[in-house]
């Protein structure tokens, strides 16, 4: 950590300073602070570090900056996820790091932003490829990382679902399918996006044998029942 602030002291200055003036702010400042593009301004001082061997200390004032934000005034989450880029932000540095203590970190922080969005909102970051997204940058060998990235993911799933009338099919399906991004595993992991649609048949018999044997969720069993050619 002291090895960022020797090789970006004027970064680890602003982020500490900002960080400083946060703590010190009300609601109005911070909406005045996001809409004048600290959010952006923030992103600036972390990615000049990207290439540093020790960028530990950027993203750790960065990532208790952002949670300052969410926490001391948490009406102003969907100012700070609509109204700026810090989503795609963290998705950046989170696929330019390699850092897995870090990525868990920011990754539990985007968990946080977004679990009080209501549906028609968490629906909006599906359009954003967030889910696309973590499906590239998270392995399953980083454990916590991984999880972590799996609950963000099945937020925006759920979301999906809301609204559904039975026989109609999860509207993110055709999109994943086609972005490749339904594997074997994914396609398990969150069985009911299978909804009303025909299950492919090199992991059908995986599909319906893993939702019974392992989840035995009478919400998902549901799900596949309205899949064609499916019978338990």
């Amino acid at each position: 950590m002291l090895l960022s602030a020797y090789k970006d002291p004027q970064g680890m200055i602003s982020l500490i300073r900002i960080k400083r003036f946060i703590l010190r702010s009300c609601e109005q400042q911070f909406i005045e602070l996001i809409k004048a593009g600290l959010i952006q301004l923030l992103y600036e001082i972390v990615k000049k570090s990207f290439d540093n061997d020790d960028l530990e200390a950027e993203l750790t004032l960065y990532g208790e900056i952002i949670e300052l934000l969410i926490n001391q005034q948490p009406n102003i989450k969907h100012i700070i996820v609509f109204e700026s880029k810090l989503i795609d932000d963290i998705l950046i540095i989170i696929n330019s790091i390699h850092f897995t203590t870090a990525k868990e970190k920011l990754l539990k922080i985007f968990l946080a932003i977004i679990q009080p969005l209501d549906f028609e909102q968490k629906q909006k970051l599906f359009k954003k490829s967030v889910i696309q997204q973590l499906a590239y940058i998270s392995q399953p060998n980083e454990y916590d990382v991984y999880n972590t990235a799996l609950l963000i993911t099945k937020e925006i799933i759920d979301a999906g679902f809301e609204g559904l009338k039975e026989g109609e099919q999860h509207p993110y399906l055709k999109q994943l399918i086609k972005d490749r991004i339904m594997t074997k595993q994914f396609s398990i992991q969150f069985v009911g996006l299978f909804k009303a649609f025909p299950l492919p048949p090199i992991i059908g018999r995986d599909l319906t044998t893993s939702i019974k044997q392992l989840f035995a969720n009478i919400n998902d069993l549901a799900l596949l029942a309205e899949c064609p050619g499916v019978f338990f």
